[in-house]
């Protein structure tokens, strides 16, 4: 922040004795005041008077440190004044101004302006004291605009960077290939068809010479091919049918080929090398599996290799050598370090970091596997919704970063009449990117002020919680802090919040409450087994039921079965809610309000059903429809539930009624979204009416989806609204318990199926010596 002098800028007229009496006379106010309630403000400029007219830099700096301790609460303050302290120690040719501006960076990244000055005094600094220089002439962040790789987070560049090899997906999600796309060309060459993509981490990796690529079939089976075309070779395949491999760097020092193993079952994970001609892996790195992430890189020498680690749920970059596997941690910082990358030349390693609360970029100079200096920043806020998964040899670095046009859907709201149901208003925004569908729906506080819910806000990381009553400025975001929360619900006495999940650290599963009072998370039973493959002995799917007043959740017992479990909301005493049942975690479980049924989907015939949650026989309703999965809806007291089937808005009078056709759109229309989630869902709270969307059937229509609403009876189905403008495309309609508001996610076209995403390179953004310049 930019601030003038102490003093007003003065008139020839006025002599040195008029300025220092004048200035004598504000001090002795601004004493005066020192006890009123801008305390903080005389003092911030008496000190600012002491640096810079009286030239006293060391008692500057003791009333400023003094405003950061007495005023904790004013924040911007607060972080001027470490900024400041930071330019006295500058001048006084001191080393503290770094500490003072990395503090301001980490205590105070909320506050813009005085972050945005410490950030580029603290690369000066930094740069100088390395004898570096800053200055990136030529940097550009480009975006490869590439229709075929849209939908693909896969993605690698050659190591010249003039081709990459990605996901194709096919039409309607039936088939994916492996692809190279040449940049010059424009054109793109399928090297492997039907190439299984569905994971998280990387499944390929170009030679060093670009002329060969590595890949995975299935779990563990590594095979090459020519990046041309042509027949592929097997390389080396796992004897153990549990183990995951995955390619994760090509050496050209060492001729090997660094792979990841990763074994749910066991918990294990680890570094492997294997040579590039064929042979058994040495393994350079075991550990625990939760402790690491799986892409990792060698250093231009091929001797070390540096990856990412979680120690006490915090992440720091480590080098490990190739021989012997000594371990070496290169950074030690309370903030996440992450996506570490050895820079061409083997002087840096590249990585992201929230030190200063957004994800910047930083550099560590390297000597050999050992840190040679402090890390110093070179390139501020990259985004939270771009990942870096890959830097070439000529110095590029590709991201994957979600598209706005496949963010998630916002949330908007309608005043209603609460008896007859017809719009008051039009649409307003109400949240932003709130998770979309069940079971990561918002859920009511029990006054019915507020929700909360879970999103990663369009960003590539956990999904956090959120508490909003209304627009952004009245949201409360609670970070996971390394805890995935599979959805959240309320205490019955509104002061904390309650989610299934686990903890990343151990990944043992839990039911765990997060305090809204100092955000604290911690577990409300003894912690459950580690999840494991197939999301086995994992805890989802929490709902408060109303009407039996207490919780419902499921334990997964692996791909086909899973237990259900009623708990009490004042102890949080467990209960097994009858047998075993045969839906596992592809399927789905939503129980009735009052805790009598739930309606489902078997894994094994793909079946829905009806069955009591105390156990019982199950009711067969109609199989799973192949073109459009239903979604449901229980009524308030839990007696009737309704579904949408194409066209049809379906009821059924709860356990023995027959179906029925409530309400039939017309010929080009479909009653679209999923109306499963929490109670209360599509109905009005005093279960009379009935809430949906309906839109036309053409998947290329750019006509907006309708709200409509029809009596619990069938009668009198109507029109009430259409979808906002900005978001035309709705679904997961919502009536709020008061029944004076109806809630809608809205979406943006899309221009195919699933989630969309972008890919950028980083160029000419590394750091250079003085010699190099």
């Amino acid at each position: 922040m930019r601030h003038e002098k102490s003093g007003m800028k003065l008139t020839k007229s006025f002599g040195a004795l008029a300025v220092a009496i004048g200035l004598m006379a504000a001090l002795v106010f601004a004493a005066s005041a020192l006890q009123n309630s801008s305390d903080h403000k005389v003092l911030f400029e008496k000190a600012k008077f002491t640096m810079e007219t009286k030239g006293d830099l060391k008692g500057a700096i003791g009333l400023f440190e003094e405003i950061i301790k007495k005023y904790p609460n004013e924040r911007d303050y607060a972080a001027n004044s470490l900024l400041y302290i930071g330019i006295c120690y500058e001048k006084l040719g001191k080393s503290e101004a770094r500490s003072a501006y990395s503090r301001l960076l980490q205590d105070y990244g909320d506050q813009a302006q005085p972050v945005k000055e410490a950030r580029s005094r603290l690369a000066k600094l930094e740069a100088v004291e390395e004898g570096r220089t800053l200055e990136k002439t030529g940097l550009a962040f480009r975006k490869i605009d590439f229709a075929e790789a849209e939908h693909s987070h896969q993605a690698r560049l050659s190591p010249d960077g003039k081709k990459m090899l990605f996901v194709g997906w096919l039409e309607n999600w039936e088939r994916s290939d492996l692809r190279v796309l040449d940049f010059t060309s424009g054109k793109s060459l399928t090297l492997v068809e039907d190439f299984d993509a569905d994971a998280a981490t990387l499944l390929f990796e170009w030679s060093p010479d670009g002329k060969r690529v590595v890949y995975v079939v299935g779990r563990g089976e590594l095979r090459l091919i020519d990046a041309e075309g042509g027949k592929s070779e097997l390389l080396w395949a796992s004897p153990e049918k549990e183990t995951y491999v995955r390619p994760a760097d090509w050496s050209d020092q060492v001729h090997a080929i660094l792979i990841s193993l990763i074994n749910p079952n066991e918990r294990t994970g680890g570094f492997a090398i294997i040579p590039e001609k064929g042979g058994e892996p040495r393994t350079i790195l075991s550990a625990d599996y939760g402790e690491l992430e799986y892409s990792a890189q060698f250093s231009p020498d091929g001797r070390f290799v540096v990856g990412q680690r979680w120690k006490d749920r915090n992440s720091d970059i480590y080098v490990w050598a190739v021989e012997g596997g000594t371990e070496t941690r290169v950074t030690d910082h309370p903030a996440d370090d992450q996506y570490p990358f050895w820079s061409p030349d083997g002087k840096y390693i590249i990585f992201i970091s929230n030190r200063a609360k957004t994800a910047d970029l930083w550099a560590v100079p390297m000597a050999g596997s050992q840190p040679a200096g402090d890390p110093f920043l070179i390139q501020t806020n990259i985004g939270k919704n771009k990942e870096p998964i890959d830097l070439t040899k000529s110095g590029q670095l590709l991201f994957y970063a979600v598209s706005a046009v496949g963010s998630p859907a916002d949330l908007f709201v309608m005043p209603v009449d609460p008896k007859t149901g017809d719009a008051q208003g039009s649409f307003r925004p109400f949240a932003k990117y709130p998770a979309r569908g069940w079971p990561g729906w918002y859920r009511w506080s029990p006054d019915g002020s507020r929700i909360a819910y879970t999103s990663r806000k369009g960003n590539i990381q956990l999904p956090n919680a959120y508490i909003s009553s209304g627009g952004s400025n009245e949201e409360l975001e609670i970070p996971a802090r390394n805890y995935f929360m599979y959805n959240v619900e309320w205490s019955r006495d509104g002061k904390s919040l309650v989610f299934a999940g686990w903890n990343n650290d151990d990944e043992r599963a839990g039911i765990f409450c997060i305090s809204l009072e100092d955000l604290t998370v911690k577990p409300v039973q003894p912690l459950g087994e580690r999840v494991g493959a197939e999301w086995k002995d994992a805890y989802t799917d929490l709902y408060w039921l109303p009407r039996a007043g207490r919780y419902c959740f499921s334990k997964l017992l692996g791909a086909a079965e899973r237990e259900i479990y009623f708990m009490n909301p004042i102890n949080y005493a467990i209960e097994k809610a009858g047998e075993k049942i045969g839906i596992g975690a592809n399927g789905s479980v939503i129980p009735s309000p009052d805790g009598r049924f739930f309606i489902g989907i078997t894994d094994k015939d793909k079946n829905i059903i009806l069955r009591p949650l105390g156990g019982g026989v199950s009711r067969a309703l109609f199989p799973l429809p192949t073109d459009q999965w239903p979604g449901f809806s229980w009524s308030p007291d839990g007696k009737q539930l309704v579904w949408n089937e194409g066209r049809r808005l379906n009821m059924l009078i709860v356990p023995d009624g027959t179906p029925q056709v409530l309400f039939e759109a017309g010929q080009n229309e479909v009653i679209s979204g999923s109306l499963a989630g929490a109670p209360n869902i599509a109905w009005s709270p005093d279960g009379s009416k009935i809430a949906f969307a309906m839109q036309d059937a053409a998947s290329d229509s750019k006509a907006p989806a309708e709200i409509w609403i029809i009596d619990a009876t069938g009668d009198a189905p109507r029109k009430i609204a259409d979808a906002p403008a900005s978001h035309p495309v709705i679904s997961d309609v919502v009536w709020d318990p008061s029944g004076k508001m109806i809630f809608v996610q809205g979406q943006i076209p899309n221009r195919g199926l699933g989630e969309v995403f972008e890919h950028w390179v980083m160029e000419n953004f590394l750091p250079k010596s003085a010699s190099e310049k």
